[in-house]
């Protein structure tokens, strides 16, 4: 899909009636939340599934998503910033819509400094991309992530060189 087109689609999903729905219907179908780093027992990121969800191995690795010539689609609460040092990519190919509300966003070799991104922006995110969010806007924000593709290993950009994250995150 074209860049104009994918705006489109996030101007329409961002719409307050329709992102309403979006959330509460994904609320039904609850994904693993993710809580925050360095023995914090603080919520980082709430997560729920809308389409095509992909399971977890008993180590906590991705199974590939039921239908893999489907994208899978969830919808993200981020609760605050990210609390680590370094910017982190994704495992595959995906796309974000903010659906509700605002953040700031570094993002690798973009620019200098925290973008702000508000509701109806959208971006392609490539498992090359390195990113970390540094503000929140007060009780979150939602956005609409979208994924496809083979997955991948994901990690964090220390000096250069990519750190797996369960050897980051030390639980390797």
């Amino acid at each position: 899909m074209t860049e104009a087109l994918w705006r489109i689609v996030a101007f329409i999903v961002s719409r307050k009636p329709v992102a309403d729905y979006l959330i509460r219907r994904a609320q039904r179908t609850p994904y693993t939340p993710i809580m925050g780093r360095h023995d914090s027992d603080d919520l980082y990121m709430d997560r729920w599934w809308l389409l095509n969800p992909y399971g977890k191995d008993a180590a906590g690795n991705q199974l590939p998503a039921a239908w893999a010539w489907l994208p899978s689609v969830r919808v993200h609460h981020i609760v605050r910033p990210d609390d680590d040092q370094h910017e982190h990519n994704h495992p595959w190919l995906a796309r974000s819509i903010i659906l509700k509300r605002w953040y700031r966003e570094e993002r690798q070799h973009e620019y200098e400094g925290a973008e702000l991104r508000e509701a109806g922006f959208t971006q392609a995110i490539a498992p090359t991309t390195f990113h970390r969010i540094t503000e929140v806007a007060p009780g979150g924000a939602y956005t609409l992530f979208i994924t496809w593709g083979q997955s991948q290993d994901w990690g964090f950009n220390v000096d250069g060189r990519v750190m797996p994250w369960r050897l980051y995150l030390g639980v390797a």
